[in-house]
């Protein structure tokens, strides 16, 4: 069993569920009767519950805000919850849903960078217990927790102690992402960080050249949605296709997909099986509704189901 750290936002997703069997008088929407009401670990949170599931154990390094209640969740199962707080109300989206229809989002949030005092603290525990950790997950939301010294510091402490990591960045400045190993991006993050719309699979290689040079990982990944995802490892590229599947819900998917890749990619150092792993991860965590974490049985069922 691998020692394994997340850090990243940490953002509550509430689930308000019921049956909607009338249109409102007042306008027209539908008035939801709710019947079942849950609270997950979701952002970095719901990367921290799937590499629980299948790696056993996961240190869940996040900014709580005065408004998380760390008893609602400390029986989380394999998750060790480390909060460093400061006074921002802690992330909420709230789905309203009516069987498999997801009627309303409703997000509650405050952006800001990490308060200094709490950046130095977590800067300094970082310096002092990152050796520890096989590998590490980083899973930017663009919520303010992962601040430019932060990151820096991660990759510096994790590189010269030879520790991997593996990150799933957001929209923000392309410099901040340089020297991590595994570099996971969608293709709409892809082109941001190309600067230019990409048409074709010829100008996407083009540019992840460009990106992983510049960036200075060793394994840029580009998900592409239904068309599958590619690789580039700095000398060849890997191309995988995603078998069609019947989608409910998109949320998590990339979650799934770098929690596999970082969990199965520790294991075997192979990307190709690795790649194929996390697809199939992303696969079926597509078919549930609400972000949903894989386990290795499933996997290896829908692995088995593939090559029939």
């Amino acid at each position: 069993m691998s020692k394994v750290l997340v850090l990243g936002d940490l953002i509550i997703d509430k689930y308000v569920s019921g049956q909607v069997e009338r249109i409102s008088p007042e306008a027209p929407v539908p008035v939801l009767n709710p019947n079942n009401f849950y609270n997950c670990l979701g952002g970095a949170g719901n990367v921290a519950k799937c590499i629980s599931v299948l790696n056993g154990n996961v240190d869940f390094i996040f900014n709580s805000g005065n408004s998380f209640d760390i008893k609602e969740f400390e029986n989380e199962k394999n998750i060790n919850l480390i909060p460093f707080s400061d006074n921002r109300v802690t992330a909420i989206k709230t789905r309203y849903l009516s069987g498999s229809n997801h009627l309303l989002r409703v997000d509650q949030e405050e952006v800001y960078p990490l308060l200094e005092s709490v950046e130095n603290e977590l800067i300094s525990y970082l310096r002092n217990n990152l050796k520890n950790y096989d590998y590490v997950i980083i899973s930017d939301y663009d919520k303010g927790f992962l601040t430019p010294k932060l990151l820096e510091t991660i990759s510096s402490v994790c590189r010269v102690n030879n520790i991997k990591t593996y990150l799933d960045p957001k929209f923000r400045d392309f410099n901040l992402y340089k020297n991590f190993d595994v570099i996971k991006c969608n293709k709409i993050e892809t082109e941001f960080f190309a600067n230019k719309k990409i048409f074709n699979e010829k100008e996407l290689k083009r540019e992840i050249k460009k990106i992983h040079k510049n960036l200075n990982c060793k394994i840029f990944i580009s998900t592409l949605s239904s068309e599958g995802h590619i690789c580039f490892d700095g000398s060849k590229f890997n191309k995988f296709k995603t078998k069609a599947e019947e989608v409910y819900d998109v949320s998590g998917a990339g979650d799934s997909f770098i929690s596999a890749f970082s969990h199965f990619y520790n294991v075997n150092q192979d990307i190709k099986t690795s790649s194929f792993l996390a697809s199939v991860a992303s696969a079926i965590s597509i078919q549930k509704m609400g972000c949903y974490a894989p386990s290795i049985s499933e996997i290896n069922k829908k692995t088995d189901e593939n090559k029939n």
